[in-house]
């Protein structure tokens, strides 16, 4: 039996979105809240960055034998666009599309017989609406069961997912399945600590932050105004969300990084990183430095983005740093 789903229907099988908005004869995905999105007014390139639907999926139980989704992409950051398709929690296929633009239907093969776990995991970085979904031969369709943890997730490029072709790889992904959690991912490239990002009102809340900016407040400005914005955003994150365990991951490796600027070195504006947050009690500071590789061939741009490979050793080594404290084996057994 084929089933056309209602844009109705699609809506109900989101998870790691805020909203959607319809238009265009389909539903987008969306990240941030209006009050965000703001802050990206004015920067064409910016805002198709928090339009890109970074770590967004559609979560379902069905018995079908393929599903085929159409989106029409109206604008993309990196000249690639994957859906990657989870069978029961593991990665069974991908699809992708060059220079990602217009309307595109893909068609993709689910495994298996009898009732699974159906996870698609959307494209990271073009924006787009969601058109049409279409199973096969199916009899069961059905939401799958909500995650109770939720994890907020700041951050640039590297939290959005650049440079990884495909959206399993980006650490939102790795994150959300190692805590079983639903993962907000508000990584736009190109972005600095930025205080009024912080959008207390909005009806995603979280047990558990993420906070990885540095590398291009590092590049973009003199010391005194890189530690102000890494402060401000610290003490109203702090204040937004009192006691939820916080995790601060100084900038990661970059083949620039030993260049010296008004900040210091890219190790030294870490070290003010980790000052800035070592003042709060719940705050955990993960050494970014540390826990990426230095070696050119880990980078998608072979200088400051990861490729798929390089973003599961990140994910990897960040997670053992974390996975003895206290605060996340608490998290944890929830």
């Amino acid at each position: 039996m084929t089933k056309e789903l209602e844009l109705s229907e699609v809506v109900s099988l989101f998870k790691n979105i805020l909203s959607v908005r319809m238009e265009n004869g389909g539903v987008r995905p969306l990240r941030f809240t209006e009050k965000q999105f703001a802050r990206f007014e004015g920067n064409r390139d910016r805002m198709i960055r928090a339009l890109s639907p970074a770590g967004v999926t559609l979560d379902f139980i069905t018995d079908a034998s393929s599903v085929s989704i159409g989106l029409l992409f109206d604008g993309y950051a990196r000249p690639h666009a994957s859906i990657d398709i989870m069978i029961d929690g593991a990665v069974t296929a991908s699809v992708s599309v060059k220079r990602p633009m217009g309307e595109q239907i893909s068609v993709i093969p689910i495994e298996g017989s009898g009732e699974r776990r159906v996870t698609l995991l959307l494209p990271h970085t073009a924006c787009y609406v969601i058109k049409s979904m279409v199973l096969e031969n199916c009899t069961v369709l059905k939401k799958a069961e909500a995650l109770s943890k939720r994890i907020i997730s700041f951050g640039d490029s590297i939290t959005q997912g650049m440079d990884a072709l495909k959206p399993s790889s980006i650490f939102s992904a790795t994150f959300g399945k190692f805590f079983k959690a639903e993962v907000l991912n508000l990584g736009v490239g190109g972005y600095v600590f930025d205080a009024e990002l912080i959008d207390g009102d909005a009806e995603f809340k979280p047990d558990l932050i993420t906070v990885a900016y540095g590398t291009n407040d590092w590049s973009l400005k003199n010391g005194e105004n890189f530690r102000q914005g890494c402060t401000a955003f610290l003490k109203k994150l702090t204040e937004v969300y009192p006691g939820i365990p916080k995790i601060v991951i100084t900038p990661f490796w970059r083949l620039d990084g030993d260049e010296k600027n008004g900040a210091g070195t890219l190790q030294e504006a870490g070290k003010q990183i980790k000052s800035c947050a070592e003042v709060y009690s719940d705050i955990i500071v993960v050494d970014g430095y540390e826990v990426s590789p230095h070696m050119p061939e880990f980078y998608g741009d072979l200088y400051l983005h990861p490729s798929d490979e390089g973003f599961q050793r990140i994910a990897v080594n960040i997670l053992c740093s974390l996975v003895s404290r206290k605060e996340i084996i608490l998290f944890l057994q929830q």
